[in-house]
């Protein structure tokens, strides 16, 4: 028996509920530390990450810093983003614009087969794909092993909905807005914990798309009353 379970761990196919060490070399990081301290090093280097988010929130600010330090010589691939690509942001954030490849096909197995076939070619460091339709398990199946086969991240950008199945992704996040950038909640990840919703700071990086505190110091003065 002890040899059965010392062949699983070193398959590394049992996880010890206490075990605080993360292996960082299976993670890149996102760029920012509160994030990076919560998923135990960063985002998976390959994988299906899913993130629960309204567009326009902010989603694609947190994932920038990541893009930005990919290997520069593989694509970036959006696959039916929501709007129109924001050229000048991109080039604030240092995200070379000749690796980014926009995919806009029209029906969802259609992209769901162009996101597969990214991941498995082994030319991409991360596909986002805007997919609003419901996903079944061997969907997502599909998807891991491409992203095993390419060595490359699938980041799954999706509207949460009441009937939702749990997904058997690698890690899911839901966001929300924040006056200091993003509420990140960590619903499932593997080999770790889930966590309450946490704030990701994006005031470093975007100043001005953020509510600046008001100093502690200030005392209010009550209005003045004119009686006349």
């Amino acid at each position: 028996m002890n040899e059965l379970i010392d062949l699983l761990k070193h398959k590394q196919l049992v996880w010890h509920g206490n075990d605080e060490h993360h292996d960082n070399q299976g993670f890149s990081a996102s760029g920012y530390e509160q994030l990076d301290s919560k998923l135990g090093g960063g985002f998976p280097k390959s994988g299906v990450i899913e993130l629960l988010t309204q567009p326009g929130i902010g989603e694609l600010r947190l994932l920038m810093p990541l893009m930005a330090n990919a290997d520069a010589q593989q694509l970036l691939v959006f696959i039916n983003p929501p709007g129109l690509i924001n050229s000048p942001s991109l080039q604030y954030a240092n995200v070379d614009e000749s690796r980014l490849l926009c995919l806009y096909p029209e029906q969802a197995h259609q992209a769901l087969w162009a996101a597969e076939q990214c991941l498995q070619s082994g030319c991409c460091s991360d596909v986002l794909l805007w997919f609003d339709e419901p996903l079944q398990v061997h969907q997502i199946k599909r998807l891991q092993l491409a992203a095993q086969t390419g060595d490359c991240r699938q980041f799954l950008l999706r509207q949460q909905k009441a009937d939702d199945i749990a997904l058997p992704v690698d890690l899911s996040l839901s966001l929300a807005s924040h006056q200091q950038g993003l509420e990140v909640t960590i619903n499932k990840r593997k080999r770790g914990w889930p966590s309450a919703a946490f704030v990701v700071h994006l005031g470093r990086s975007w100043p001005w798309l953020v509510t600046v505190p008001e100093a502690d110091n200030v005392v209010m003065f009550p209005d003045v009353r004119v009686v006349s």
